[in-house]
């Protein structure tokens, strides 16, 4: 009995200390709007890419498992990138990354030669706004996001990645 009450303290006390973040977005919700600074410096609203299939990858300089999902995101882009969908729409990945020095977030965009050219961040790791309205507590973490802003899959494996979205293709079909 006093190991049972004791394991209940400590949950209790563990999930004290996460109640500041916010309930991760659920399959078939609408993915969160955000504004962030992108690469270039300008600002990045995940609103302004809506009508799009987005695949939202929250990552890290400093993340190998996050390193390793993006070569499967490489070969992803290159088979979707430009391609229109039957209903128009485009395949957008966008990268938010939780590094809080830029030159260590720029270095990793360009050596990990990552080619699609949206890219934010906000250098507040794990106290940016994106990453608690996302709910995010580890890397890498992903969302699939349909072109009315609904969430259609999140926290994929690096296979599930690259299944998921060539699936795409074969759901709404080249043009």
């Amino acid at each position: 009995m006093r190991q049972g009450r004791w394991y209940i303290i400590f949950i209790l006390l563990l999930t004290s200390f996460t109640t500041d973040y916010p309930k991760m977005p659920e399959v078939g919700e609408t993915a969160p709007d955000f504004s962030i600074r992108s690469v270039s410096g300008d600002t990045l609203k995940l609103s302004s890419y809506l009508g799009n299939y987005i695949f939202l990858d929250f990552w890290a300089s400093w993340c190998a498992p996050c390193r390793a999902k993006h070569q499967k995101l490489k070969v992803v882009y290159d088979s979707l990138n430009g391609k229109l969908m039957n209903d128009s729409s485009q395949f957008i990945i966008i990268s938010l990354s939780l590094d809080t020095d830029s030159l260590m977030w720029v270095n990793g965009i360009k050596r990990e030669k990552l080619i699609w050219p949206d890219h934010g961040c906000d250098l507040q790791r794990w106290k940016s706004p994106v990453v608690k309205k996302f709910g995010i507590s580890y890397l890498p973490y992903n969302f699939l996001i349909d072109p009315e802003g609904k969430i259609i899959d999140k926290g994929m494996s690096a296979d599930e990645i690259e299944k998921g979205c060539l699936a795409l293709l074969e759901i709404t079909g080249p043009r």
